[in-house]
């Protein structure tokens, strides 16, 4: 690498690189939440993916009230990341339009108050260094149009804060859709729109989860 591009780059020389803190909300205790079914294996296969591949020390907490996020976001402030080179949260749960997660008590909290935790005045050894935040939730119940190639594919989607209208709009749209054991979830879905994604093809059986072919070229 040349001088110029190494100027551009950030240094990922740290053992380990950083903290990974994943947030994985499966069930819900307020708001009329759905059961996140599946979400189980993305998370597993996160933290696979960070401690194993890519050298992260990683915290995987599972169904998080708004009290104990708000806690475990405090203690990573406060945490001292000189000797680190970076940092992530991934956090997989219910979201809505307004840039807003569920906590797993139903208490929503919005994505700006999360990320100003580890601004450079707030964390003050992650500046100048990359923070990196993985949001895999809907965000709203409108739907963005699907075409497909081939109508026999089924569609498969996330279950949002209410799978009322997406499987009103499913059945209308798409008769062969099903929602089975397969389940497909969209990182960063525009803003006021559920995530929806055609089946593909996998290398095992009652699996449908995208995180593993995103797995794959890191290993």
């Amino acid at each position: 690498m040349d001088r110029q591009n190494k100027k551009s780059c950030y240094p990922m020389d740290a053992n380990p690189i950083g903290h990974c803190l994943i947030i994985n909300n499966v069930e819900f205790t307020g708001g009329n939440l759905a059961e996140r079914v599946g979400s189980d294996q993305d998370a597993t296969k996160l933290e696979e993916l960070f401690g194993n591949f890519l050298n992260f020390t990683v915290e995987l907490k599972r169904n998080v009230t708004k009290e104990q996020l708000e806690s475990t976001l405090r203690h990573y402030q406060q945490k001292d990341h000189s000797e680190f080179c970076t940092f992530f949260v991934v956090i997989l749960s219910h979201g809505d339009e307004g840039n807003i997660v569920y906590a797993s008590d139903g208490q929503a909290m919005k994505l700006d108050d999360i990320f100003q935790y580890f601004s450079a005045s707030s964390c003050l050894s992650l500046g100048g260094k990359p923070k990196v935040f993985i949001v895999q939730a809907c965000r709203g119940n409108q739907h963005n149009r699907v075409v497909s190639l081939n109508r026999q594919d089924s569609v498969v989607y996330d279950g949002g804060p209410s799978t009322s209208s997406q499987t009103k709009f499913i059945k209308k749209e798409h008769s062969l859709a099903k929602r089975g054991p397969h389940k497909y979830f969209r990182i960063a879905s525009p803003d006021g729109y559920i995530g929806l994604k055609f089946d593909a093809e996998q290398d095992e059986p009652f699996t449908g989860w995208t995180i593993k072919p995103h797995m794959k070229p890191v290993k």
